[in-house]
This record gives structure tokens, C-alpha cells and sequence, in this order.
């Protein structure tokens, strides 16, 4: 939280932002404030105020009901905990619809664990989730044995999370191996809403996967891969969550030369370019993985029974590798769930003093002189336009900054004079040549 006086704006307009829900004319007036704070402040306002358009007052408590099934809520107020890693697996299987039904299951019958049919298609009428009887049934077909059972009286027993993890781990290793390739399911939940159309939910699984990685710097390539889809599904889903979800551009810079390194160069992709900072220094910058931020999603304070989802998984992967099952003795299942073996060494950091700490340790192991190390990125900083800004770098020494690059007007008017140095040379040395 920033420390703010009484009289400080920021704190005039955090405390307006409380009464957002209440009064119309609150949420204008505070977004007009945040104009003019900057990003740390905005943000810090703004989200003070979507929370604030989230929880309305709460209204007169009634007497609480001892029946059962519990009373179906308001539409658009049902939040489920999920695991996201198992949402990524229904996302890459196109299981998305009858997760979310299970979804409903668990949280509205998990007690007894079953319930009839017109109960569960009351339960999903009342949580927000428009469909049609016939879809319904579909549904129902769809994820037996699966996500439930059925019985010929008409009840759905709802299968428990290490059963569902077992077997939708077992279909990803036959339908797309690659979803399962790094990551498996068995982490924190985190809490979805599951109203509305069915696209805005696979949204949600997306943007929750991101709280789950606390905002990851992520390329849109490596995206695809974990979710089996394409660029253009990413940006729809991006579109859908502008409150939620927040794409900040990266660039990466270096004030190094990648022809006195050969790191550097393997380092530097071919879309690089130069920039001019304001002291008149030619440097290097390229755009970089983007970084993705969430808000107002929250992750569960406990980790429930994802060890032992996770633990299940890796048993169903490793059942699936016939040299594993030939090899002599059984591996540890704990070890093989939670093994380093796809992990990569630590390449980025937050901030410039968690870097130098990170080289001090490394100096204390008498690691300094290690040639094979790969070059570092430490955050920077925002830039003007609200980029984020990495820089390269291989040692302690940090040469650039967040706001040393000059405007793009003068860069463009700097660009121009170097062309025409250029293309004077290039003819002054024609004319010696011919002459």
C-alpha cells in the first residue's frame, strides 16, 4: 500500500473510490484524479475503484437455510475454485463446457456429491449459465465417466479431482502430448465466475493460469503451445477481460556490444535496432516477451489436495513411457511430480537489487568466472509510453535506463542525418573510384 497523507490526492481520491457503488457520480470524478497520478498511483486507485464496482453494499443478511441443496445465487455471483492447470488441460481439449458443469457440481452438491438432473440444471440456470435442456443432456453424455457418472434414476455423481486429474492427463497424452510436456495439473486454486457465454469463461481459465503464474513475462509462441491454440484465439481472449487481464509491450536494451561478446550475439534477435539516448549514446533495443498482468482475480490461501493431484499426474505420465516401466527398480513418484529436470536456470530479475544479490551469492560460490552463464535480464523500468524495460546485462554493471532514450521525433530527425551521412560517403567514394 503507498504511504499517503490526508491531504494528498492519491488518498483523497482512494477514499472517494469507496463509495464508487454507491453514488454515480463518484467514478468519473476519481478516473479524472488518476488522470494525472503516475502508473504506481493510477493503478493503485484504479483498482480501488473496480473493487469498489465489484462489491456493491452488501445487502440485509437473511436468516440462514437449513435445507438442501444450498439456495441457488443471483446470477453472475458464483465464484468456483479451480484449478488452472486442469483448465489449461479442458482448454487444449476443448472439455471447456462440461468442466464448468462439474464445476457447479462440486461447489453446490460436493457434500452428498450427487444430484438430480433438474436440480443441476436449476443450479446452472441460477449461477448464470444460459442453456438449452437438449444442450444440457448433451453435456451430461459428453463428460460421463469422465467428469461424472450417471444412473438410471436420474442423478449425476460427480467424480472427485484426483479421478478427473488422472483421466484428463491420460487424454492429453493421447489427443496433444504437449500440454503435458512441462506442466501438469496439481497447483493453487484460484476463483473463477463461471456466468455468461461460454467464450468469457474460457477467457477467465486464461487470465486465471496468469494469477496462478503471479503475472509471467511469457512469449505469445510458448502461449500457444501450453493452451493448443492460436494467436488470434489469445488476443480474443485478451479483448474479452480489458478490466482483468493487462498486456504490457517489453523491450529489452543493452549498452553492450554483441561484437565484443560472443553471448550477446546469440542473445540479440535480427529484429533488433538502435536507439539514441539523450547523452548522444548509440545503444540496441528489441521488443521482448510481453509481461501479463491480472487483477482482481484471487488464488486460494491453501494448496488443498494439489500434491496429491499432482503426484497422480506424474504417475499417469510415467505409466505412459514404456522405457520407464522396463527400467529396473520404481521411481520415487514425489521426485518425478516435482523434478526440476524442464526448469531453466533464473535469467530474469524484478528489480537491480535483487540482481546484484543474485551475483553476490554468485561470487560467494566463486561462480563469477563460469564462461557458459547466459546473459541476464533486469527490469528496468517504465518508459513514457508504459513499456516495460529490460536490460541485457552480463555482470553488476547497469548502463541504461527506463527514460534515456530520446523522443521519437528527434530519433526520427537523428535517423535522417545518418542517412544522408551515409549516402554522402557511399558517393564521395564513387567519385574517388572513378576518378
Amino acid at each position: 500500500m503507498l504511504e499517503a497523507g490526508r491531504g494528498d490526492p492519491v488518498f483523497i481520491a482512494h477514499a472517494l473510490a469507496r463509495y464508487a457503488g454507491q453514488v454515480p457520480e463518484v467514478e468519473p470524478l476519481v478516473r479524472g484524479l488518476a488522470a494525472n497520478f503516475n502508473r504506481e498511483k493510477r493503478t493503485y486507485v484504479l483498482k480501488r475503484l473496480e473493487q469498489a464496482g465489484q462489491n456493491p453494499p452488501p445487502a440485509p443478511q437473511q436468516p440462514p437455510s437449513t435445507g438442501w441443496p444450498p439456495a441457488a445465487p443471483e446470477p453472475g455471483t458464483l465464484e468456483v475454485r479451480v484449478d488452472p492447470e486442469l483448465g489449461r488441460l479442458a482448454l487444449g481439449l476443448n472439455l471447456t463446457a462440461p468442466l464448468r458443469v462439474w464445476l457447479v457440481l462440486r461447489h453446490g452438491f460436493g457434500r452428498p456429491g450427487w444430484a438430480d438432473r433438474s436440480t443441476l440444471y436449476a443450479a446452472l440456470q441460477g449461477a448464470g449459465i444460459t442453456l438449452s435442456r437438449r444442450h444440457f443432456n448433451r453435456l451430461l453424455k459428453e463428460g460421463e465417466g469422465l467428469f461424472w457418472g450417471l444412473t438410471g434414476g436420474g442423478r449425476v455423481h460427480a467424480r472427485g479431482v484426483i479421478r478427473v486429474v488422472k483421466e484428463v492427463t491420460a487424454r492429453a497424452l493421447v489427443e496433444n502430448p504437449d500440454l503435458v510436456a512441462t506442466n501438469t495439473p496439481g497447483v493453487r486454486d484460484v476463483y473463477l465466475r463461471v456466468d455468461g457465454p461460454l467464450t468469457v469463461f474460457k477467457a477467465r481459465l486464461y487470465a486465471g493460469w496468469l494469477t496462478h503464474r503471479e503475472n509471467p513475462r511469457i512469449a505469445r509462441a510458448t502461449l500457444c503451445r501450453l493452451f493448443a491454440c492460436t494467436r488470434e484465439t489469445l488476443w480474443a481472449w485478451e479483448a474479452l477481460l480489458p478490466r482483468t487481464l493487462e498486456v504490457i509491450p517489453a523491450y529489452t536494451q543493452t549498452a553492450l556490444d554483441p561484437r565484443d561478446d560472443d553471448r550477446l550475439a546469440d542473445c540479440i534477435p535480427a529484429h533488433a535496432y538502435n536507439y539514441l539516448t539523450r547523452h548522444n549514446q548509440v545503444r540496441i533495443r528489441w521488443q521482448s516477451p510481453n509481461v501479463y498482468r491480472t487483477r482482481l482475480l484471487r488464488q486460494h490461501p491453501r494448496k488443498g489436495q494439489s500434491r496429491k493431484a499432482r503426484v497422480a499426474a506424474a504417475k499417469v505420465i510415467r505409466d505412459s513411457r514404456p522405457a520407464e516401466k522396463s527400467a529396473g527398480g520404481r521411481p520415487d513418484d514425489r521426485r518425478l511430480a516435482f523434478g526440476r529436470a524442464h526448469w531453466e536456470p533464473r535469467q530474469v530479475f524484478a528489480t537491480a537489487a535483487h540482481f546484484r544479490a543474485f551475483m553476490q551469492r554468485r561470487q560467494a560460490r566463486r561462480r563469477a568466472a563460469d564462461a557458459s552463464a547466459a546473459p541476464w535480464s533486469v527490469f528496468r523500468g517504465y518508459d513514457r509510453r508504459d513499456h516495460a524495460i529490460y536490460e541485457l546485462a552480463l555482470d553488476e554493471a547497469l548502463l541504461t535506463g527506463a527514460w534515456e532514450r530520446i523522443s521519437v521525433r528527434k530519433e526520427a530527425v537523428w535517423r535522417r542525418a545518418e542517412e544522408r551521412h551515409r549516402t554522402g560517403w557511399a558517393q564521395t567514394r564513387l567519385r574517388r573510384a572513378a576518378g
